[in-house]
């Protein structure tokens, strides 16, 4: 990341592997399109190439307050999202968790079934190895980055999991002290 530093003070540049974000404060809006051009300068330095198909441009706004400043003007060949996707983690732009959970609580079932088939197929497994095998693909999948976004998560996304864990209870796929995740 050696070089990669913003063109104006306040604004940040965050590096992932090859992810790059760009965070800037609505007091620097106007320098949106200098921080692009410095990103695709360094990154040809760099024999890089940046892909401006995959850049998005999302706006957070305090979904507590109204939306009084006038929204900047988009950025030609730059959409404007009011999501995205970091680390595998789906926020919106009013920092709510609801499509990341809404994305956990429908591929969970969809491993659970996959679990179901298995466990007949093989003729039955112990308890004991679903419970590992719960633990370590759905568990795993529920916990992912969780320190990250469960204090975004509402109280009814929080219910929906804690729905998805009961239900997993009662169907045998993980012991009764598993629920205390949720909580």
């Amino acid at each position: 990341m050696s070089g990669l530093n913003t063109v104006t003070p306040g604004n940040l540049v965050c590096k992932y592997a090859d992810d790059s974000y760009i965070i800037i404060p609505a007091s620097n809006c106007h320098t949106r399109l200098a921080e692009i051009e410095h990103i695709e300068s360094w990154s040809k330095v760099n024999n890089l190439t940046p892909n401006r198909s995959k850049t998005v441009e999302v706006i957070f706004v305090d979904k507590k307050r109204k939306l009084t400043a006038t929204l900047p003007p988009p950025i030609s060949g730059i959409s404007r999202s009011t999501t995205l996707k970091i680390l595998g983690v789906t926020i919106t732009g009013s920092l709510s968790m609801a499509g990341h959970i809404h994305a956990i609580v429908i591929s969970c079932p969809q491993t659970l079934h996959a679990l179901r088939l298995r466990v007949h197929r093989s003729q039955g497994l112990p308890a004991e190895g679903l419970f590992e095998v719960y633990r370590g693909v759905v568990i795993a999948k529920l916990l992912y980055a969780a320190s990250a976004w469960w204090g975004f998560t509402s109280a009814d996304d929080k219910q929906r999991l804690a729905a998805f864990i009961r239900r997993s209870i009662r169907q045998g796929f993980c012991a009764p002290d598993y629920f205390f995740l949720i909580l």
